[in-house]
């Protein structure tokens, strides 16, 4: 009996490839800080208006840590600030926020459910303009009459805050 021959090497066609450079990762916009905290500082603020009564003083609080970021988001030239809605997510001066991120997640959530399509917050509102917005976007649209975008007309919220979508497209809550 005989061994049989190891196979003999094979080679290749072509030269092997030279390790190639890394490619670069694409660049993707991010939120200033200022923005995402106070994003944040919002849907915690929401929280609270959903978990406390109306009159609980911890919410006196929070609607005011609310009002001074976004009076430091409106140094400078800026007069207003919108934030687009989608259902994971939101887009504020044209970047999207993290789907993963579960802070902003919730509140993405939260405001699709009530059918608000975006919402506008202008120079110079006033705190208990704020207080009755948030406290209205507090509500579990599942156990209100109607989600805020879809009671357009018994919405109590000033025009200035929240901007709704309605059934025939985007409108002024008021």
């Amino acid at each position: 009996m005989t061994n049989p021959s190891p196979p003999a090497p094979s080679s290749p066609s072509s030269p092997p490839s030279p390790p190639s450079a890394p490619t670069p990762r694409p660049t993707v916009a991010t939120l200033s800080r200022e923005l995402a905290d106070f994003l944040v500082e919002l849907s915690i603020t929401l929280n609270k208006h959903a978990i406390y009564p109306q009159s609980h003083p911890l919410l006196h609080g929070a609607v005011d840590g609310v009002a001074n970021r976004l009076g430091m988001l409106f140094v400078g030239e800026r007069e207003s600030l919108s934030i687009g809605v989608a259902r994971r997510q939101l887009i504020i001066e044209g970047v999207a926020t993290d789907p993963l991120n579960a802070v902003l997640k919730e509140l993405a959530e939260r405001l699709h459910e009530h059918h608000v399509g975006a919402v506008k917050f202008l120079r110079g509102i006033g705190r208990d303009e704020l207080g009755d917005a948030l406290a209205a976007l507090s509500i579990d649209p599942v156990r209100s009459e109607k989600p805020i975008g879809l009671d357009l007309e018994g919405c109590a919220v000033d025009r200035r805050v929240l901007r709704g979508e309605g059934k025939r497209g985007e409108r002024d809550v008021g």
